[in-house]
């Protein structure tokens, strides 16, 4: 739809047969574009250490989110290619783990410098990395555990550790919920965006498994149907059935699912944000337990916009 920039991959540096010597000299360059997004200049330095002096005197009560990036995968994928990662971890998986785990002690540099400015006045870091599809994980659990999760690990628990004060954030896309066990264990405490109308992501069931140890971050809203194409009270029913199931006991931060594209009419966006502060209010009214609500929604979460029509919701 309109609104959106979308970039697609064409060429990757280590296409073909690439070497360690060749992942070396990748990295040690200072002048491309893929060590200029993870390394952080002086400048960069500088100006977090004045906001974060800023911060301090300025009685400011909001949570303050760093948004870090510190992607595993999705780095991987740029620089081996999209699909040619996977193939990799099972042909070259030494190779693989040689560039991975030099591309973490660039985030963890990063990490480092950038909470040694800022880390007292921040509450959160932003991790992202895209694990799943619409209808599954991009790869199988074993591989994510085999070959990217010791890297997730080791920077989170660098910041749990170095950083008491600041919580762990991960932003990842799609049908993860195999993997929500393994990002946890790895020291996830705040997972986003819970896209609930991918496969298995059943928001009232991890609600009920995973709630009392991770705040869920996302879900609010079904962002490809309800809100770009429901009237006013869908998307206020919409918005209702997800906070009671969401919200209760706390741990939850409401957002819309995904990003809130250019077809989506403004009184739409602004009906889901006058549903928020009416049904946010705790304590939260929910219309039954969670675990019966999870049983009564089990057919929901995938197409809102659909269930809601056949229910006579206009």
């Amino acid at each position: 739809g309109e609104g959106l920039h979308g970039f697609t991959l064409f060429w990757s540096p280590m296409e073909g047969e690439p070497t360690k010597e060749n992942i070396d000299q990748l990295l040690a360059s200072e002048n491309n574009n893929f060590i200029s997004r993870i390394k952080t200049s002086d400048r960069e330095v500088d100006y977090l250490k004045s906001e974060a002096a800023r911060l301090r005197t300025s009685g400011n009560t909001r949570a303050v989110l760093f948004q870090h990036g510190g992607t595993i995968l999705e780095n991987a994928q740029g620089i081996f290619g999209w699909d040619e990662i996977f193939v990799r971890c099972i042909t070259d998986p030494d190779l693989v783990h040689y560039f991975l785990a030099a591309l973490t002690e660039l985030h963890l540099e990063t990490l480092k410098r950038t909470l040694d400015a800022a880390g007292d006045v921040v509450d959160i870091v932003q991790f992202g990395d895209d694990l799943g599809m619409q209808g599954a994980p991009l790869m199988d659990p074993d591989m994510y555990r085999e070959m990217f999760l010791p890297y997730h690990k080791k920077m989170f628990s660098f910041v749990r550790e170095n950083y008491p004060n600041v919580h762990v954030m991960l932003h990842c896309d799609g049908a993860v919920f195999d993997l929500l066990p393994d990002m946890i264990d790895a020291g996830m405490q705040i997972f986003n965006p819970l896209q609930s109308d991918c496969a298995g992501m059943d928001p009232a069931r991890i609600k009920r498994l995973y709630g009392d140890k991770i705040t869920l971050w996302g879900a609010g809203c079904d962002t490809h149907g309800t809100l770009v194409r429901g009237t006013l009270t869908q998307i206020r029913e919409d918005i209702r059935r997800r906070i009671q199931v969401l919200a209760p006991g706390g741990g939850f931060v409401f957002n819309q699912i995904h990003n809130v594209m250019g077809e989506i009419p403004p009184q739409n966006v602004l009906a889901m944000i006058d549903a928020a502060h009416e049904f946010g209010q705790y304590p939260i009214q929910m219309d039954a337990p969670l675990e019966e609500l999870e049983t009564r929604y089990a057919e929901y979460w995938e197409e809102p916009w659909r269930v809601l029509q056949e229910e006579g919701v206009q």
